[in-house]
């Protein structure tokens, strides 16, 4: 076992938030449900953050005013309307305000002494105990170190596009190594990979949080999946594409 192993790392829990306080122009039924996921969301982690050096709330306001299309990946499929209504495949100003919170989450919070920052959405919860997250966390940690891991999402595998990046897949025990990497409700970031995600953050094209991690790991670097999903998304409606998320 490596020797930086036998020590605690300093684990450091930033939780994607958006502000109660700016509903914008929100209808009252989906703004109440986007509120009921974060609440359970933070009284989830609520009770977890103490067993980590550091819990972050990094709160964001609701975008409902920037889409840019000078620095998006994927400019052709911006919807510039306001409407509540978004058919996939669509960028719209969620999904730029979602980027955005990641980006600074991220670039705010991770620190040079901290050995993982772990990204937590504002939707997500974990039906396992404080005890049982922490160990996944540990359980990720020495996999991670023991394997050069950059990332490693606790929301179990998902393959979005047609390729078949199943046929990559190594089987780790309770893990998967994969070469496609696109759920980011809840991910660990290595400090091996701090200064190269900062950069990709400032100076990549954005997109949708999923598809920005898909389009900027996949194949690049070691990256390990939960083989049972830790985590979930509430159900109730997204501020993404404004359809309800039913889990």
């Amino acid at each position: 076992m490596k020797n930086n192993l036998l020590r605690t790392p300093n684990v450091r829990l930033v939780h994607l938030l958006l502000d109660p306080k700016e509903q914008k122009d929100i209808p009252d039924d989906m703004w109440m449900s986007t509120m009921y996921k974060q609440e359970k969301s933070i009284e989830c982690f609520d009770k977890i953050k103490t067993k980590f050096s550091s819990y972050v709330q990094s709160y964001s306001i609701l975008n409902r005013d920037e889409i840019p299309a000078e620095n998006c990946a994927h400019p052709e499929i911006i919807n510039y309307t306001k409407e509540f209504v978004n058919n996939p495949p669509v960028l719209s100003y969620g999904h730029y305000g979602a980027f955005m919170a990641h980006k600074r989450g991220i670039i705010e919070n991770f620190h040079e002494d901290i050995d993982v920052l772990i990204v937590i959405e504002g939707d997500v919860v974990t039906d396992l105990s404080p005890d049982e997250f922490y160990n996944k966390v540990i359980e990720a940690y020495h996999l991670g170190v023991d394997n050069d891991a950059r990332l490693i999402s606790f929301a179990s595998r998902l393959y979005l596009s047609g390729s078949n990046y199943w046929e990559h897949d190594v089987d780790f025990g309770n893990w998967v190594k994969v070469i496609h990497f696109v759920l980011g409700s809840t991910y660990l970031i290595f400090r091996s990979e701090r200064e190269s995600i900062i950069e990709k953050l400032k100076t990549t094209g954005w997109h949708s949080p999923d598809i920005w991690l898909a389009w900027n790991y996949s194949g690049k670097c070691p990256i390990f999946v939960s083989k049972k999903k830790l985590v979930r998304q509430i159900e109730g409606i997204s501020m993404l594409d404004y359809k309800n998320k039913e889990v």
